[in-house]
């Protein structure tokens, strides 16, 4: 407003002086809602920034393909104009040196782990929402924030902003919500205990939007939700609805304290994830868009997460690594104690018919007058 117009006010002496634009004015704008001309800012970054077209905006400026402001104090190893599966390959092998230190319980949860990678990494280049990555131990200090946050280092230089969790749907609503508004790119939910799950993580999970009233405010808030959601825990149990919307990291060791472990490649493992990150982020956006030169070969979808899996899912794979999607299907089956119990309860059900009918069937009343006598009035 103030390129296009000169504003002022009249002071308490009756001088007419230069001035803000009013308030009124300035609400008036906001609530139009629609600023033809003025470019969307979808979010900052220090980064490169992959594209939807697979392509990357590599210098530092605004771009309009993403809504994405790249700036930056770091210079980034170029990634190749049409990187080849060779380039691929040689920058997993940069990507997995961060974690050769960890016991995975099985290959496809390093697979998760960098799909965690490459969800950020590709964040702006997919539509919908990804799954939230849970990294849970037989025991604790076996590295499962640790393994987190090697990821905020590579894609945001930092530390994974931490929440907890609240197994309240209310009480995480109100959280959600304030996460959203800082607007942070990664978020963990840390030192889970108890059962994992609720209504309103579903509903985060699978949203691209999150509408709530401000804490303290008469207002409603609806703002895009972007960021990756990961979690750690010690043998964590996941509720079945939510277990769908998970992929799975698992650590294993059988040390009994695993805290107390030397004989680390990387015995300052973050120092050195510091010290490599522009090389390791480069690796990552290297994968991805190898991935897209290569014409994006498919693999079955994932429901309510097609476009991750289309595009982080799928590089997993075609770089020769595990399906992630893997880990979620052990995950549902452990977590589906529902249709466990059903099940149990069918089987128990026709046992008990065989031993008094036969063949025959039982009748809920008939069962009950049979365990029950008196109550058979």
């Amino acid at each position: 407003m103030t390129r296009v117009a000169r504003f002022t006010k009249v002071n308490a002496k009756g001088n007419e002086v230069p001035s803000h634009p009013a308030a009124w004015l300035v609400s008036a704008v906001d609530v139009r809602g629609d600023w033809p001309g003025i470019r969307p800012l979808v979010a900052i970054s220090d980064a490169p920034v992959l594209r939807p077209d697979g392509t990357i905006c590599q210098k530092p400026r605004y771009d309009s393909a993403t809504g994405v402001l790249f700036e930056s104090n770091q210079a980034f190893p170029p990634v190749p104009e049409r990187p080849t599966i060779d380039d691929a390959r040689r920058a997993l092998g940069e990507l997995i040196e961060v974690v050769c230190d960890f016991p995975f319980e099985a290959p496809e949860h390093r697979a998760v782990w960098l799909a965690g990678v490459l969800t950020p990494a590709a964040r702006f280049a997919f539509t919908g929402p990804a799954p939230l990555v849970l990294a849970d131990a037989n025991i604790a200090g076996a590295g499962k924030g640790l393994l987190v946050h090697t990821i905020g280092r590579i894609i945001t230089g930092r530390d994974v902003a931490v929440s907890g969790y609240a197994h309240g749907g209310d009480e995480l609503r109100k959280r959600i919500t304030s996460i959203a508004l800082a607007g942070d790119r990664l978020v963990l939910l840390d030192n889970l205990e108890g059962a994992f799950g609720n209504a309103t993580l579903d509903r985060l999970l699978t949203a691209t939007y999150w509408k709530d009233r401000i804490l303290g405010r008469n207002e409603e808030c609806n703002i895009p939700l972007t960021a990756t959601w990961y979690a750690t825990g010690n043998n964590v149990e996941v509720a079945a609805g939510t277990a769908r919307r998970v992929i799975h990291i698992r650590l294993d060791t059988m040390n009994e304290h695993p805290d107390q472990r030397t004989g680390f490649r990387h015995p300052t493992l973050l120092e050195w994830v510091d010290k490599n990150r522009p090389r390791l982020l480069s690796a990552a956006l290297t994968i991805l868009a190898a991935y897209f030169k290569a014409g994006c070969p498919a693999q079955p979808p994932y429901g309510s997460f097609e476009g991750w899996s289309a595009l982080v899912r799928q590089a997993v794979v075609w770089i020769g690594m595990p399906d992630p999607c893997l880990t979620r299907v052990k995950l549902m089956e452990s977590a589906d104690v529902t249709s466990g119990n059903l099940s149990q309860l069918v089987e128990a059900w026709g046992e008990y018919a065989r031993c008094f009918h036969g063949n025959g069937g039982l009748r809920v009343s008939e069962m009950l007058n049979r365990r029950s006598p008196a109550n058979s009035a």
